[in-house]
């Protein structure tokens, strides 16, 4: 039996700072990461020498719904946040609910200059009943063999991910509404011309598009609010950016559903088949932006493709595992 080696602990990643544009950006991230169906999981698992619905639940993370679908997109969004995932594959935990494998996320994880995995763990503050990084943390010795990494897609890099989430943090603090210059103006308190607040909002909107141009997010509060500042043919371009941006980070989940399930079943003597329905890989967008930019794509197939509707003309079933 395998115990779990690792500690939790609260955890906030720290380029992931509180603004409304990276809100926005979450939700429609999670959103779209793995679409919802109306009669049936866009992942089906079956599984044989074991309950399917055992490793369904085991492979829950954070409370969240089981399911191939709630990994993959609980993995997404974490590794949208935090730039890389590490979990610990627990074999056989104990307690009355035990199930036959459960795979974890683990914070804090760190690769010594040996090549050694350690998870430092913040110290709990009694005093002041809080973690805290002040003292020196307690490091613990991981199993390498157990711990599967999940890292960005090379086409979305940490820098590129970073510099996206600082220029929408910029765009957030910049509101043309609350400058100093603007209340000035509004109460007559200098001599300044009058605000343009219109012009002034449509600087911060293309802002805003301007900083998520990397992964193509439409910020879609610039779309159902006011006048529209792009075409429909950008629109849906951006939208086909933001859907490859999707697609990629959700190989590299897809890629450790196959790994826990690959580590599980040799562990405990189960077979998992994993199937997609529906859902894009990177390669396919790339292929589907080509044919939009030649015209070989209509504006009224570009919602079915968008939302990644199984019945769309473009969708097919494929094989994970």
């Amino acid at each position: 039996m395998t115990k779990r080696t690792s500690r939790w602990f609260p955890y906030e990643p720290s380029i992931w700072i509180e603004s409304s544009e990276l809100d926005f950006l979450l939700q429609d991230f999670n959103l779209g990461i793995v679409p919802m169906r109306d009669n049936r999981d866009a992942y089906e698992i079956s599984v044989e020498g074991m309950s399917s619905n055992r490793v369904k639940e085991a492979l829950s993370l954070w409370n969240r719904a089981h399911g191939a679908d709630s990994f993959v997109s609980a993995v997404s969004s974490t590794l949208l946040t935090e730039q890389e995932v590490w979990l610990e594959m627990v074999f056989r935990p104990d307690g009355p609910n035990g199930l036959p494998f459960k795979p974890l996320i683990v914070h804090g994880v760190e690769r010594t200059r040996k090549g050694n995995l350690i998870q430092k763990v913040p110290v709990w503050d009694e005093p002041n009943r809080q973690w805290t990084q002040e003292t020196t943390p307690q490091i613990i010795e991981l199993d390498d063999l157990r711990m599967i990494h999940v890292s960005l897609p090379e086409q979305y890099s940490n820098q590129l991910l970073t510099k996206v989430v600082e220029d929408l943090v910029e765009t957030d603090l910049y509101d043309p509404v609350m400058s100093s210059w603007a209340m000035e103006s509004m109460t007559r308190q200098s001599g300044s011309p009058t605000v343009d607040f219109e012009e002034a909002n449509r600087t911060r909107t293309l802002r805003i598009t301007q900083a998520a141009l990397p992964i193509g997010w439409t910020a879609r509060e610039i779309y159902s609010i006011g006048e529209r500042h792009f075409s429909d043919y950008y629109h849906y371009w951006r939208e086909l950016r933001f859907l490859h941006f999707r697609a990629s980070m959700r190989k590299q989940a897809e890629e450790a559903l196959h790994k826990v399930l690959s580590m599980a079943g040799a562990e405990c003597g189960f077979k998992a088949t994993v199937t997609a329905s529906g859902l894009f890989t990177p390669p396919e967008v790339e292929e589907i932006i080509r044919e939009y930019e030649t015209s070989k794509v209509t504006f009224s197939a570009m919602n079915d493709i968008i939302f990644e509707k199984p019945d769309s003309t473009y969708s097919r079933d494929r094989r994970l595992l």
